[in-house]
């Protein structure tokens, strides 16, 4: 019986520090006897500035092959599908992806796969556990800005994020054609993109709900003024993704009703959020500045979240 091929896959630019942890995490990754496994870092610099620390863990990846990459044209998408090209040339059955600022637990890939098999799905997506700074405002923790989706394990999801997910490259990658589009490439939302488009084309997408995966939050994220660009960003990229599947009129009366609607949201909780302090605050004006977001969009705005590095 031959081995089940899986790769798993992420995207650096200058973040050598959570590049490091991400690696040693994965070195002590558990490999079942039925995988053939490799890990593939596609680095975004084009002076190549994550491959001396790459290849000084090729020694500690003892049980499966490490692969450096380059991909020198900025942004995520370009180097989210340089190792989706780079998997199909592999001939792998299961493409998996992380994040650089990210840590996994050594059953994670275990888990992503009896999940798989257990709820015959397509494609698993998983929580993502967040680790706030030690110094982390009292605000930020009170307003649990920073919590992720709590549901439970086999629920069905209509889209998937590439911060903890594993896929069946041979349907989506092959059958379907899925790649990450250009137009999301420095916006972001180009994987909700993707597996929605593969929700929409009969692909069953399931959530696992364990802490496997753990992510640092950096500190340049603890203010009002990242919170907000957050929240204008969320929904900037929903009506790129509408205007980008739909003809413009649909989009404008969809997303221009979303938008109000939380233009209403924010007027409407004032009264009530302005008595929990600083964190009530900034929920009502997240409610504003996604309301903006959803104009901005329609307007042709393109809020470019990954011009710029959080992170060391």
């Amino acid at each position: 019986m031959s081995k089940l091929k899986i790769l798993v896959g992420f995207g650096t630019i200058d973040r050598p520090k959570m590049l490091v942890e991400t690696l040693a995490s994965l070195t002590k990754l558990h490999i079942s006897p039925r995988v053939t496994l490799e890990v593939v870092v596609a680095d975004n610099d084009p002076n190549e500035s994550a491959r001396t620390t790459v290849e000084s863990y090729h020694d500690e990846f003892k049980n499966c092959k490490l692969t450096y990459l380059t991909e020198p044209r900025r942004g995520i998408v370009f180097m989210r599908n340089t190792i989706i090209d780079y998997a199909l040339r592999q001939d792998v059955d299961l493409l998996a992806f992380i994040d650089d600022d990210e840590m996994v637990a050594p059953e994670w890939l275990d888990r992503m796969m009896e999940t798989k098999e257990k709820y015959n799905a397509d494609v698993v997506v998983g929580r993502v556990a967040r680790i706030l700074p030690d110094d982390t405002p009292g605000w930020v923790k009170f307003g649990k800005f920073f919590e992720r989706p709590n549901v439970p394990t086999g629920t069905i999801r209509k889209a998937a994020s590439t911060s903890n997910v594993l896929y069946d490259l041979k349907l989506l990658g092959i059958e379907f054609g899925l790649k990450f589009h250009p137009a999301l490439n420095l916006s972001g939302s180009s994987d909700t993109y993707m597996f929605t488009e593969a929700t929409e084309r009969g692909a069953k997408i399931v959530w696992l709900n364990e802490d496997l995966v753990h992510e640092w939050i950096p500190k340049s994220r603890m203010t009002v003024k990242w919170q907000l660009q957050r929240a204008f960003r969320h929904t900037n990229c929903r009506t790129l993704r509408k205007r980008l599947k739909y003809p413009y009129y649909r989009a404008f009366i969809s997303e221009s009703a979303y938008g109000l609607l939380h233009f209403f949201l924010g007027i409407v909780t004032f009264p009530v959020y302005i008595f929990r302090g600083k964190a009530g605050f900034v929920h009502t004006l997240r409610f504003l500045w996604k309301g903006a977001g959803s104009f901005a969009g329609l307007s042709g705005f393109v809020y470019k979240e990954y011009e710029n590095i959080h992170g060391y």
